[in-house]
C-alpha cells in the first residue's frame, strides 16, 4: 500500500511489521490553513522487514553407556537476525559451564535421561529469542550380570549337569545388542579359552568326556553400544567325580553251621 496512512496525524508513528518487504515513510508537517500552502516534508525513513530468525536442529538423539562419547551438540541459525548468541539448557536448567558456545559437549559421567535445548538471541530486528528443538540424550549404566551361573556342580564321570549354566543382565544397563562368550579353564582363574559356538546366555558344557577333577567356566557379557564396558560372570566350577563302587561281603549274613 502506498499513499496517505489514514488516521495517523500524531507526531509519532509505529510502523507495522507483519509484512515482509521494504517500506519508506515520511511525514508532512503543515501549519495554518491549507490555503496558505505552509508545509514541509521530513526525510524518508526506510524500514526493511525480513522474515524472522530461525534455527534448525539436526537429529542428534543418542544413547550411550557411562563415559561414552557423544558428538558435540549443534544448532544451525537461519540467515536473518544477524549473528546470534547462544545459551544451552539441560532439563530446563541453564548450563553455566561452557553453555554459551554454538556447540555443546555433553558430559556422560552420570547416568540419566537429559533433554538439551539451545536458546538463540539475535542482535538485529528486535526479535525475541528462539529455542531449538529438544535433543534427548540417554546415559545408561554399564552392563551388569544380575544372575550368576551356579558356583559349584558335582556330577559323576560321564554325566551331564542337571541345569545349564545361566546368566542374565540387569535391566536398564547396557546399550544396543547384547552378546555372550563362554570360556573354559582348567584352573580357577580368568585365563580361559573361548568355547566355539557358546555365545548365548545359557550354556551346557559337554562333560561326558571330561576327566575326573575340577573344570571351570565363565562368560563375558558385552553390549555393542558406545562406551559400554564388558562384565564377566563369577566362575562356575564343575567337579567330576568317579562313579560309586559297590562292595559285597558274601559272608556277613551266613551262619557258620551252614558252611
Amino acid at each position: 500500500t502506498t499513499g496517505l496512512i489514514p488516521n495517523e496525524t500524531s507526531d509519532t508513528y509505529i510502523p507495522p511489521s507483519d509484512s515482509i518487504g521494504t517500506f519508506e515513510y515520511y511525514c508532512i508537517i503543515q501549519q495554518g490553513d491549507t490555503s496558505i500552502d505552509c508545509w514541509v516534508s521530513t526525510d524518508t525513513c526506510t524500514i526493511i522487514v525480513t522474515a524472522g530468525p530461525s534455527v534448525q536442529t539436526p537429529f542428534q538423539n543418542d544413547s550411550v553407556c557411562l563415559d561414552g562419547i557423544v558428538n558435540p551438540l549443534i544448532v544451525t541459525p537461519g540467515n536473518n537476525g544477524g549473528t546470534p548468541t547462544y545459551q544451552w539448557f539441560v532439563n530446563g536448567t541453564i548450563i553455566t559451564t561452557n553453555g554459551n558456545d554454538s556447540t555443546y559437549q555433553v558430559p556422560t559421567n552420570i547416568a540419566g535421561t537429559y533433554i538439551y535445548e539451545c536458546e538463540l538471541t539475535f542482535p538485529i530486528g528486535g526479535c525475541l529469542p528462539i529455542t531449538s528443538d529438544p535433543i534427548p540424550i540417554e546415559i545408561v549404566a554399564d552392563p551388569i550380570i544380575a544372575t550368576q551361573p551356579d558356583s559349584l556342580t558335582i556330577i559323576c564321570q560321564g554325566g551331564t549337569i542337571p541345569n545349564p549354566l545361566l546368566v542374565t543382565d540387569s535391566t536398564g544397563t547396557g546399550v544396543g545388542q547384547d552378546s555372550y562368550q563362554w570360556y573354559y579353564s582348567t584352573t580357577n582363574s580368568y585365563n580361559g579359552t573361548p568355547i566355539s559356538s557358546a555365545i548365548y546366555d545359557t550354556f551346557t558344557p559337554i562333560t561326558d568326556t571330561l576327566n575326573i577333577g575340577s573344570h571351570y567356566y565363565y562368560v563375558i557379557l558385552s553390549f555393542e553400544g558406545n562406551g559400554c564396558t564388558n562384565d564377566t560372570s563369577q566362575i562356575a566350577q564343575i567337579e567330576i567325580i568317579g562313579d560309586p563302587q559297590a562292595e559285597f561281603d558274601l559272608w556277613s549274613n551266613l551262619n557258620s553251621d551252614s558252611l
